[in-house]
């Protein structure tokens, strides 16, 4: 995030304060890149009267400012009503920012898989993850996310703005799509409220987190599970909007809805009927990959399974090759830089 200081704000000298305490949260180990119009305040009794390395810290990052031509994606000037004024400023950069997941202790995995096998993309996350200001957000299930943003939005009741305005939240939402051109309506009420309150988010495009898990993780079990030995002969399409955990609905094929039959139509029988009668044996998993047991010994899928982007048999290399079909073949590092710019 790029951060434009008024110079307004250094006219009045009862800023002073507040100005040198925006100065030092945005400096603090790099945390924000900002800049002030260095020839209008190099006058001024507030610039005067700062220590010798906030005056330091304001030309060096008007000279980055000057050779990257950054555009500010947040202007602070207290004399202006459409603009944040300083106090607002600092209630607005001084909390982590929050990813906020459906689910965050099981689809953190696949965040923290991304930032360790995307470095290059995932520099200013991490940076932000070392210092604590980056945390992940539980909204406990894609409807109770407006229920999370309300509640955050609380702690900025009686600022002059809207309150949601204040929010640094980024929104990550499974598809639940079951085939390509699926319209999942019952995220539409969700995604009004979004929209309403100006929150950006990020829909994945395969179903959910564990249909990004890479192939090299199940190849090893094909032999041990006759589950994943069916699984890993479909399509990458067709891994993109299966249910990994449950397969298919213990029905005749020709009782599936069109679009599915349509998706799976090269599907054999035979594993079609492992798909309806089977579930995959998460107990195969665990002794191949011990290492993603809790203490408690728990073997809940939802838990487990994306806990295998944890191994460190996954690499970028791998999970790309999951994507390179796609409408969006970059959207691993799509959703680092979506992250990333709001950092």
């Amino acid at each position: 995030m790029v951060i434009e200081i008024s110079y307004r704000a250094f006219l009045d000298k009862n800023n002073f304060q507040s100005i040198s305490y925006l100065l030092k949260l945005c400096s603090f180990n790099h945390r924000y890149s900002f800049f002030v119009e260095l020839s209008l305040v190099r006058d001024t009794e507030i610039f005067k009267s700062l220590d010798s390395d906030s005056r330091d810290t304001i030309e060096n990052y008007f000279s980055s400012y000057v050779e990257g031509s950054l555009k500010p994606d947040l202007e602070i000037d207290p004399t202006n009503q459409n603009k944040m004024g300083i106090e607002e400023g600092i209630r607005y950069l001084s909390p982590p920012f929050i990813l906020l997941l459906e689910n965050s202790l099981n689809d953190s995995y696949f965040i923290n898989s991304l930032i360790k096998n995307f470095k290059k993309h995932a520099k200013k996350i991490q940076h932000s993850i070392n210092f604590g200001w980056f945390e992940y957000g539980n909204a406990g299930g894609c409807n109770n996310i407006p229920n999370f943003i309300e509640n955050k939005a609380l702690s900025f009741q009686g600022l002059p703005k809207d309150k949601y305005s204040y929010l640094r939240i980024f929104v990550i939402m499974d598809s639940d799509k079951t085939f390509p051109e699926d319209s999942v309506t019952n995220k539409n009420k969700v995604f009004d409220f979004l929209n309403s309150k100006n929150i950006s988010y990020h829909v994945l495009e395969k179903r959910e987190i564990e249909n990004y898990l890479p192939n090299i993780v199940f190849q090893e079990l094909e032999k041990e599970d006759i589950f994943i030995n069916a699984y890993q002969k479909l399509t990458s399409l067709q891994k993109d909007y299966f249910d990994i955990e449950n397969g298919f609905k213990d029905v005749n094929f020709k009782s599936l809805d069109p679009n599915i039959q349509d998706l799976y139509s090269d599907l054999s029988q035979e594993d079609y009927m492992i798909f309806r009668k089977r579930k995959i044996d998460i107990s195969v998993i665990l002794r191949k990959y011990p290492i993603i047991m809790d203490k408690e010994g728990n073997n809940d899928y939802k838990q487990l399974l994306p806990r295998l982007f944890n191994l460190d048999v996954v690499k970028g290399a791998d999970l790309q090759n999951r994507c390179n079909h796609q409408v969006d073949p970059n959207e691993l590092v799509s959703i680092l830089t979506e992250i990333s710019q709001r950092l």
